[in-house]
């Protein structure tokens, strides 16, 4: 049977027409230029003849890579119908997700699957198609259509179970859209899972629930608080009908951390909450006791070091910086330099490179020099007619109505929908930002914070001033964000 995957490619047969058009208008002569029509005014014009349009071997290679296009863009396709006596085309799927390690009293579920499979192709009879689709996180094809069956059964000996969830319907459906291209074409699956409806002849192995696995890792690092304070939630889960013991083992770049011995009841689970780890580094959480699926009984996150707060205030608020110097007075560490405007040109001529990079809050003012953005800046209030927060005016009492809740700044904070503002800078959205915060007054919208990233450099523009006193609680959201 012949027939186009993809009939709409045929459509880039019209790139013949065009092309027998140019030809046509290429075959004028050229234009010059002349002082008087007069003369030629005075011949008669000779009468109109329809002239055919002359080829050469340009216009003949053009021809064929045109149509050639097409034919690939339409995908023709020719199948031998199915064979008497089981020679219909096949496609094997086998499910290579993680759960196929999983070892039972005959072997690993990958290999019995595979055997079935195996047997499958062994049966075609001589030159009958054959396919072979591995399914894991996404489908992949590991053989295309093919007579050499010996060729299909070498690649299903290749594959190897991964350590991802399988997604098994993408599979079936990419083996069903080969179905409906060949009439008669059987669908052959082995996996872990229960079978699926459809015409599918579906080879299911594994018997034990016997499993235990670390299904989830979750880290709580305070912002600026040294390494101890920070704590890794582990879930643990029982996949068993029965109860089982565990013993759960956490390190730090190898350091022992924390051992816990834990009771899982039947398909239960647990959250085992590990404190104070001895330093940063890879976290590593592990279950001892053994079962049959060895490949989730470890998990690893990572702890990074905590940095203490470092600050430069370019402002001349004696409230803001007051304010301020008792936020970052009550961080471990934190440190805070102010300086005005005017200071801040020569602090940082007479500053190494080293100390030059302090996050800086810029409190209304877009500095001149080069060398005040050679750092990861905050422009809070900034003017409307700066150039690198462009705005357009001033808005009074604009009220937050939308925000990227996907964006890292935005990561536990809450009350956003409340959050309004006495006036903020009417700001246009910068090209190296994105949006974050978008504010609304009755004439209209427009970005409140903007966060990007310029020549290495973290940068963001708060379009609305500091609340002081900072520890307002209408102030609160405004200023957690800030922190963040």
């Amino acid at each position: 049977m012949a027939g186009l995957e993809n009939p709409l490619g045929l459509a880039a047969l019209a790139a013949v027409a065009v092309l027998v058009v140019l030809l046509r208008f290429a075959r004028r002569g050229p234009l010059v230029t002349v002082g008087s029509l007069w003369l030629w005014r005075q011949v008669p014009a000779a009468p109109r003849v329809h002239r055919r349009v002359r080829t050469d071997l340009p216009f003949w290679l053009q021809l064929a890579a045109v149509v050639a296009l097409a034919a690939a863009l339409a995908r023709p396709f020719w199948s031998a119908p199915a064979r008497p006596g089981g020679g219909a085309p096949l496609v094997a799927v086998l499910d290579v997700s993680a759960s196929m390690q999983t070892h039972e009293a005959a072997g690993p579920r990958l290999e019995t699957a595979r055997a079935l499979l195996d047997a499958e192709l062994a049966a075609l009879p001589t030159g009958t198609p054959a396919m072979l689709v591995a399914a894991g996180a996404r489908p992949r094809v590991a053989m295309r259509w093919t007579t050499d069956v010996a060729a299909v059964r070498a690649a299903l000996a290749n594959l190897a179970a991964t350590d991802e969830p399988t997604r098994l319907p993408r599979a079936l459906a990419l083996a069903e859209a080969e179905q409906r291209r060949r009439p008669g074409t059987r669908i052959a699956v082995a996996t872990d899972l229960p079978p699926a409806a459809g015409d599918v002849a579906w080879h299911a192995v594994g018997a034990t629930d016997d499993n235990a696995a670390v299904t989830r890792l979750a880290v709580d690092a305070p912002p600026f608080a040294p390494v101890r304070a920070a704590t890794v939630t582990a879930t643990v889960r029982n996949f068993a009908a029965r109860p089982r013991a565990v013993t759960v083992r956490a390190d730090v770049d190898g350091v022992p951390w924390a051992t816990r011995p834990v009771i899982l009841a039947p398909r239960g689970s647990a959250e085992i909450r590990l404190e104070a780890p001895p330093r940063d580094g890879v976290v590593t959480v592990a279950l001892d006791g053994g079962d049959a699926l060895a490949v989730d009984d470890r998990a690893v996150t990572a702890l990074a070091a905590a940095r203490p707060l470092d600050l430069l205030l370019v402002s001349e608020s004696d409230t803001l910086a007051a304010a301020l110097s008792a936020l970052v007075g009550s961080l471990p560490d934190g440190r805070l330099e102010i300086v005005n405007p005017a200071g801040l040109r020569e602090r940082d001529a007479g500053s190494t490179a080293s100390a030059l990079h302090p996050v800086a809050i810029l409190d209304g003012v877009v500095p001149g020099h080069a060398g005040a953005l050679a750092r990861p800046a905050l422009l809070v209030a900034p003017p409307p007619d700066n150039p690198v927060c462009p705005g357009r005016g001033v808005a009074a009492h604009p009220a937050v109505v939308d925000w990227d809740d996907t964006h890292p700044i935005l990561a536990g904070v809450e009350g956003l929908a409340a959050l309004g503002v006495p006036r903020a800078t009417v700001l246009r959205r910068p090209p190296w930002g994105t949006e974050v915060l978008h504010a609304a007054t009755a004439r209209g919208g427009f970005p409140l914070l903007v966060a990007g990233e310029v020549d290495g450099w973290r940068r963001a523009c708060l379009a609305a001033p500091l609340p002081t006193p900072l520890t307002d609680a209408d102030a609160l959201p405004l200023v957690v964000v800030t922190l963040s």
